[in-house]
């Protein structure tokens, strides 16, 4: 039987310089204190975890696993078999050059993935993809998954592929053991995480991460060894703990760890630099100035940089230019588009739309382009004839949402996203349409936006609410009457032909502002109807929006 250890040892050979960085330093004399003094092991193959090999181990400790002690023989004359001898390939733990490989390998994945990154740990050993929306493009995720392996296999490289909606969970998923024991066998991973591939449907990640080891969390060595004292073995039992009572016990890497893992905090990823990327520049001895000539040269670099897309065979979501005069400071500028693209029009006149809309440095000696490669979505056939016959409406909306953008900004155009209360003013939450591209699926966005599933129910979506709502509510005066109800409004006052109510809304007291208030539709007879609610608590009355 044969093993692999990868070790460091605090004392280099003659002539050498350690490799190591000092945050890869001070991690290991963390998590490891004999580290400093002795050679430890730093992390183990499948072989030497059945062998009772640990990572903090001391080589010389795990080298007496390679011939363990013969048993005692209870008689001469009857000799006991010898004992399994175990031959280690023991490797320098050289994380540094680890990145690099690693980085190395991301270029060839660049096709999949908008955006790949190498996880915050000192023992990096695997890549993360943030594949959102890229699924449709490959024909699914499992034939994604597929074609990956596939490139990987073409370049003699083999992996296993964890698929989730959740970063954390994923590594959680590729790492049963912890960071330190990437490659080891653990008798707490069932069958299904020793295929290729493992694909964790949206939603269902804490149902199967739920029999892991805490190590799965990528906590640190001290934060594991004090939830074992407390008792705490999986993760199911850490998600449970009140996360509030866990700094007092935790570092605020584990808090962290724990929020990334339940979902309440994005992790957020540091994308690796593509090592070629698409780029164009434009240098001149003579400076130009004006509008005009800068088009003509974004209209050259963006037809150049087009060109390089189609040789890659993928698209791009965003252009970077950067605008260097003879004197002063380089303007920099970022364009977007909705949809991943090769066209040189679309992103001209998106660039040009977003160039009306600066003012020029004067004297531009040079400027230069970078483009965000991103996988190409399906291509479907158009008809013969009719160039537009298979358009269909999320693609104008993409085309509309692209140009508006690039005249008003990003901040400019904004989708609706309801919230789960009761309060008016706090149910609706405005958010930019573009600039999400790696947490949400900006096409699917655009998609439902035509097209929402199952259709829209107007009648039912918003019950009871008027399109217009005022961010703040207006006070107003109620005049009640046996005879007749009257409300002034600015100053005005107008007579109610008909008033339904009340709808009452509280909120618990526990809120920061806690709501009591009564609403009524109050049909105005010179026309209109306004929403007007009272305070329960002060007896005051305000109007909250209009009912066209």
């Amino acid at each position: 039987m044969s093993g692999g250890l990868v070790i460091h040892s605090p004392k280099p050979g003659e002539g050498e310089k350690s490799s190591l960085h000092e945050a890869d330093l001070a991690w290991l004399r963390k998590q490891f204190p004999s580290a400093r003094s002795s050679p430890v092991v730093v992390a183990t193959d499948r072989t030497g975890w059945k062998h009772g090999i640990r990572p903090g181990m001391p080589l010389a400790e795990a080298r007496s696993m390679a011939s363990p002690l013969q048993p005692l023989q209870e008689s001469r004359t009857k000799k006991q078999p010898p004992a399994d001898k175990v031959e280690f390939t023991i490797r320098e733990w050289t994380p540094f050059t680890d990145r690099e490989t690693l980085a190395a390998d991301a270029e060839l994945l660049r096709p999949f993935a908008p955006v790949i990154a190498i996880p915050d740990v000192c023992v990096p050993d695997c890549l993360i993809l943030d594949v959102t929306g890229c699924g449709a493009l490959f024909g699914g995720e499992s034939a994604l998954a597929e074609q990956l392996l596939h490139r990987l296999a073409q370049h003699n490289r083999s992996a296993h592929l964890v698929i989730s909606d959740n970063t954390a969970c994923a590594w959680a998923f590729a790492h049963p053991n912890g960071p330190e024991i990437a490659a080891a066998a653990s008798h707490y991973a069932p069958d299904e995480f020793q295929t290729p591939v493992t694909i964790i449907p949206p939603g269902q990640a804490p149902g199967w991460f739920e029999h892991l080891p805490t190590e799965a969390a990528r906590l640190a060595r001290s934060d594991v060894d004090i939830l074992r004292q407390l008792g705490i073995l999986t993760l199911r039992q850490l998600v449970q703990l009140p996360i509030e009572d866990l700094p007092s016990r935790l570092s605020d890497e584990a808090i962290t760890r724990v929020r990334q893992l339940t979902g309440v905090t994005e992790e957020l990823l540091e994308p690796i630099p593509e090592a070629t990327p698409v780029t164009a520049s434009w240098v001149n001895e003579f400076p130009v100035s004006g509008l005009k000539p800068l088009q003509m040269i974004a209209e050259q670099l963006i037809d150049d940089v087009c060109q390089q897309l189609r040789r890659r065979h993928v698209g791009t979501i965003r252009l970077d230019f950067s605008l260097r005069p003879e004197e002063g400071d380089i303007l920099e500028l970022s364009v977007e588009v909705v949809r991943p693209t090769q066209e040189e029009r679309l992103l001209r006149d998106v660039t040009f739309l977003k160039l009306e809309t600066l003012r020029i440095p004067k004297g531009l000696v040079a400027v230069s382009v970078t483009a965000q490669s991103v996988p190409l979505p399906v291509t479907r056939q158009r008809d013969l004839f009719d160039t537009a016959g298979h358009l269909q409406p999320s693609e104008e909306l993409t085309t509309l949402v692209n140009r508006v953008t690039g005249r008003l900004g990003k901040d400019s155009v904004l989708r609706i996203r309801t919230q789960p209360t009761s309060v008016p003013e706090d149910n609706i939450q405005l958010r930019p349409l573009v600039g999400s591209h790696i947490q949400e699926n900006i096409q699917n966005l655009v998609h439902e936006l035509v097209a929402p599933e199952g259709g829209v129910d107007l009648e039912h979506s918003i019950p009871g609410r008027p399109l217009w709502l005022f961010q703040t509510p207006v006070e107003v005066s109620v005049e009640d009457s046996p005879d007749a109800i009257s409300v002034r409004i600015g100053g005005s006052s107008h007579s109610v032909i008909q008033c339904t109510g009340p709808e009452r809304i509280q909120t618990q007291w526990w809120n920061d502002i806690p709501v009591h208030r009564d609403y009524f539709r109050m049909q105005l007879q010179e026309g209109g109807t306004a929403w007007v609610f009272r305070d329960l608590r002060t007896g005051t009355w305000w109007q909250h929006g209009w009912f066209e």
